[in-house]
């Protein structure tokens, strides 16, 4: 096969074959009552109660522990490169609402067991319990290939800390054939940076962690969203945002090719390698299709062998705002005309001859809260037209932009990253509360 081929059969004809509609990705810290490590014990209790929900094992470590299950729906629960966090991947849905279902179908059993045992899993970008955890990666083929990467083939040589720290949640969107595909990874690698008028959630470690840690001496103190830097910094291919151009099929063609290589699979093993361009790889007359299967893009924005596109960016909510990021773009996608015409006019008013990556660290810098002040205004506009959007898919989506917008007034317009309670765990059982008593209204309609 060809690269050319490859990259058609990958990532071409895989969006005019979907009908998906919206998957979502949830990563949820996990985190012992009282702080301390997370103990295989209770994480073998914890796989055991979600298989007796209905999972069956999909992956295991090499000691056996079951790492991923997935249901009778290919919906999935996994622990998300260490056993600090615990991820939900529920498969594709025409609307937010049934998402919204299956995610607290999820949550309210799977919380409910952590509780009874002294766990709890909480709505933070970064894990509360960085100090006293232990970042060390699941011992999985896949997981030990990625860690050796980066303890070979980055500046820090750490291959722990930077995916056991963050969490964030990310949805994934289809569209109909490849013009409406590049309009909408245009769209929304303008519109990304706007999370930090209302999703922001990751306040940096402490001063004493990082300073323990070379490897996150980069990162910046005055943020709002550190899981930004986290990946920025932590040395992995394909991280930042491309500037080229994504207005042909031949445009998307070449940004493929612009990515990098860094993990490839032959004969069914994992192998980490220096980064390096497939055009550069390909020259090999041995490369086969099995070396690709792990190549993707981590961009903020990214597509996906799938045929989807995927907002990596955002940092994961509050337990009870959880699908509220989705709502955004999903009604901004339903106007795309309309909603580029806004954000075009926003940077042309506020940030000129700026690109994406530098309006989104200057939001999303703390001390910039007066910036952010200026742009309430334009954060509501955004609102508005993301809920005639929402309005136009007519699945009645809309009461996650109004929860989001009746919470930003009451917090003054300030980001969850700044309206944190002191106690993680009573702020937790409070969400709860709220999503199960919205649930019980739910049933008694």
């Amino acid at each position: 096969m060809k690269l050319s081929e490859l990259i058609d059969k990958s990532f071409i004809e895989p969006i005019t074959h979907t009908d998906k509609g919206i998957g979502i990705e949830i990563e949820m810290p996990l985190i012992p009552v009282g702080d301390g490590k997370v103990e295989i014990s209770f994480i073998r209790q914890l796989t055991e109660f979600v298989l007796g929900m209905g999972f069956t094992p999909k992956d295991r470590t090499h000691d056996g522990i079951v790492s991923e299950m997935e249901d009778n729906e290919h919906n999935t629960f996994s622990f998300d490169t260490s056993w600090n966090t615990v991820e939900f991947s529920l498969m594709y849905k025409k609307d937010i609402n049934t998402l919204y279902r299956e995610y607290t179908s999820l949550l309210i059993p799977i919380q409910h067991f952590c509780m009874e045992h002294n766990y709890f899993l909480c709505g933070r970008g970064i894990n509360p319990n960085y100090a006293k955890f232990d970042p060390a990666p699941i011992e999985s083929a896949i997981y030990d290939t990625y860690t050796e990467f980066l303890k070979k083939y980055t500046w820090h040589h750490d291959g722990e800390i930077f995916h056991s720290i963050c969490a964030s949640v990310q949805a994934h969107f289809d569209a109909p054939d490849v013009p409406s595909f590049l309009k909408m990874f245009r769209l929304l690698r303008k519109a990304y940076v706007f999370d930090a008028l209302f999703f922001a959630n990751s306040l940096p470690p402490d001063n004493e962690f990082i300073e323990g840690r070379p490897a996150l001496h980069p990162i910046e103190r005055d943020t709002l969203c550190c899981r930004d830097d986290l990946w920025k910094y932590s040395g992995a291919a394909n991280t930042q945002l491309l500037n080229v151009p994504l207005d042909t099929e031949d445009d998307y063609r070449n940004y493929i090719r612009s990515l990098k290589l860094f993990i490839v699979e032959k004969d069914g093993k994992f192998a980490a390698m220096e980064p390096c361009s497939l055009d550069e790889y390909c020259t090999d007359p041995d490369w086969t299709e099995e070396m690709f299967s792990v190549f993707r893009s981590f961009e903020p924005v990214a597509p996906t062998r799938r045929g989807t596109m995927e907002i990596r960016s955002t940092c994961v909510q509050p337990l009870d705002a959880m699908l509220e990021p989705t709502a955004f773009y999903a009604g901004l996608l339903a106007v795309p005309d309309d909603a580029t015409v806004l954000v075009d006019e926003i940077y042309e008013k506020y940030f000129p001859k700026m690109e994406p990556p530098q309006v989104r660290t200057l939001l999303m810098r703390r001390s910039n809260a007066d910036l952010r002040a200026k742009l309430k205004d334009e954060g509501k506009r955004l609102l508005s037209l993301s809920m005639n959007g929402l309005e136009k898919r007519g699945f009645g989506e809309t009461k996650f932009l109004e929860s989001l917008i009746s919470r930003l007034d009451r917090n003054d317009w300030r980001v969850p990253a700044e309206c944190w309670a002191d106690d993680i765990f009573e702020q937790t059982i409070q969400q709860m509360k709220n999503i199960e008593k919205e649930s019980c209204a739910n049933v008694n309609k």
